[in-house]
């Protein structure tokens, strides 16, 4: 049987999924996958293409784009990798704003090091810092591998581009008497505390926007960050809350 899974190597393993034949050959196409860890997590893999090739959201042959690539990618491989963080929704929001336009409709076969490099170029043409392009290339250097790796296309086009180098900018902070100045202007504003509080305890803004009476403890001064809310990147604007990066960590205001 073609879909069984057999060993590889230590901890690895494969199997090969029949997705058609060649319309001019009538030869059979196949789609090959390793995986690492047990044999039981590599079925799981094999009867989820199988399912999918079933469904027809299997797109991996000669014709398929690579705005559909990136659709079967997010969906099938980001996603249940990152079920419980914004990753996927940062993924997915940096190809619709800075890639989809300008190559989503090439043929993922024919994606070359060349056009990666010149979009690069237009998007820094147009005014998007070096670290925002770098996040780009990082995505379509991990979308392309997982290609490779799946026998979609032979190479990863983005092993030979060169990403913009960072530019070290010096943080700009305002000095102590700016702040004062700041915080007497923003005393009758309605969110005067929220300012206030933001600068006491060096909080971020998804940190105490996320705050709930009971984190804060009037008679200590003293807040616990328990929480972040993240607007969600996948279109639909909502928001949700999420544990915060760093642990739940404190901090005291006068």
């Amino acid at each position: 049987m073609s879909e069984k899974v057999k060993k590889r190597g230590k901890d690895t393993y494969w199997f090969r999924i029949c997705i058609g034949r060649d319309p001019e050959t009538g030869k059979r196409k196949w789609l090959t996958q390793t995986v690492r860890g047990t044999k039981k997590a590599a079925q799981q893999i094999r009867d989820q293409r199988l399912a999918e090739l079933a469904q027809g959201r299997l797109v991996l042959d000669r014709d398929t784009t690579l705005n559909q690539y990136l659709d079967w990618w997010l969906t099938t491989v980001v996603i249940p990798a990152h079920p419980d963080s914004e990753t996927a929704g940062e993924y997915a929001d940096h190809m619709r704003r800075y890639v989809r336009d300008k190559l989503g409709d090439t043929k993922l076969v024919e994606i070359k090091a060349p056009m990666l490099q010149e979009m690069y170029a237009d998007l820094l043409v147009k005014g998007l810092i070096p670290t925002t392009v770098r996040k780009v290339h990082r995505v379509l250097s991990s979308a392309f591998k997982y290609a490779v790796g799946i026998d979609a296309i032979y190479r990863n086009p983005a092993q030979a581009v060169r990403p913009p180098k960072l530019v070290q900018r010096e943080m700009q902070v305002l000095s102590a008497a700016q702040t004062r100045r700041m915080l007497a202007a923003c005393e009758d504003n309605p969110w005067g505390a929220v300012f206030h509080l933001a600068v006491e305890t060096g909080m971020r803004p998804e940190e105490y926007l996320a705050l709930k009476w009971e984190d804060v403890d009037l008679a200590a001064r003293r807040v616990l960050v328990r929480r972040a809310v993240v607007r969600r990147r996948n279109g639909d604007g909502g928001w949700y809350f999420r544990g915060p990066k760093h642990g739940v960590a404190g901090g005291r205001f006068r």
